[in-house]
């Protein structure tokens, strides 16, 4: 792949803002990070005249909370932005975001790593061929927030503050979007929150059914407050079999019944890396192409109502 790109511009400093460095830096575009304290207070002077506006992309990765702010800032300059996921953290900037698409034309396009991961892709075109045969898909997500970044202390963190757009809702919505991704639109959301060990005013844990306008039922267990075992887990369900994806395993798993009677195998596989270095390269190819519905944000925000 021939790279035109001159630049990416990283707002937000964190571990995800470093991670997509670490990869444009090891394909030789030049990038530069911008902490979100710099960038609001303008420290860091960006000439734009110096590089071409057309060929270069803005990435904010920083506290969900600001996602919406740092938009407003950039609007006018014409680029493409890609948003770490979720896009917004509070269903009043619903309406505000989708104005200011509109009104400049932005070329917007939401970071749901998961679309990428390539035992996901395949997973897709299964569904694709066995699309009448599909009943129901069951995804579970057990994790413990706190151990995240051991050398912080979880409760300073915007993940577990709600007015900085923390909970498993906002910050585990990538099963939410590939819902969405694998099984088309929502018709219905039901969802019920968990009782947590984790002292903050946030949903830790939360149990969603949703119902698709196909008639396909996903059933999402989202727990960032699980200490005792990691799993993120996908089963999908048809009439004659189950395929399963394991974000640990190198391999798409088909049963029939309880025989395993296929292992359709990945090579160098290693949890999620080669899902965000396929991510990043599908934003540089397709960065004049950036269409973003905000369909998961939407449904998130039922799923909070129906808590409510």
């Amino acid at each position: 792949m021939k790279i035109k790109f001159l630049r990416i511009l990283i707002i937000g400093n964190g571990s995800i803002g470093n991670r997509h460095k670490k990869i444009f830096k090891s394909i030789g575009l030049k990038t530069l990070l911008i902490s979100s304290k710099d960038f609001f207070l303008d420290k860091v002077k960006i000439n734009f005249k110096d590089f071409d506006v057309k060929n270069t992309i803005y990435f904010i990765c920083n506290n969900t909370n600001l996602h919406f702010k740092t938009l407003q800032k950039i609007a006018k300059q014409n680029m493409s932005i890609f948003v770490e996921k979720p896009i917004i953290h509070k269903l009043i900037d619903l309406k505000k975001i989708k104005e200011l698409i509109k009104k400049f034309n932005l070329k917007v396009v939401g970071g749901y790593v998961l679309r990428h991961d390539p035992r996901i892709i395949k997973l897709k075109e299964i569904i694709k061929k066995e699309k009448k045969n599909v009943l129901m898909a069951s995804f579970n997500l057990q994790t413990y927030m706190p151990h995240w970044h051991k050398n912080e202390n979880y409760k300073n963190r915007y993940l577990n503050k709600r007015k900085l757009g923390g909970g498993v809702l906002l910050t585990c919505c990538h099963e939410i979007d590939l819902a969405i991704y694998l099984f088309g639109e929502v018709a219905s959301v039901y969802s019920k929150k968990i009782n947590s060990n984790l002292k903050n005013d946030v949903e830790n844990s939360v149990i969603l059914i949703l119902t698709h306008k196909n008639g396909i039922v996903s059933l999402l267990n989202l727990d960032f407050s699980n200490k005792i075992q990691f799993q993120r887990t996908l089963e999908v369900k048809t009439k004659k079999n189950i395929f399963i994806w394991d974000v640990n395993k190198n391999y798409l798993l088909k049963k029939k019944e309880d025989t395993i009677d296929k292992k359709i195998k990945f090579k160098n596989i290693k949890n999620l890396n080669n899902a965000f270095q396929n991510q990043s390269l599908s934003v540089l190819k397709n960065k004049n192409n950036f269409k973003y519905l905000l369909k998961s944000e939407e449904l998130i925000f039922k799923a909070k109502t129906s808590l409510k």
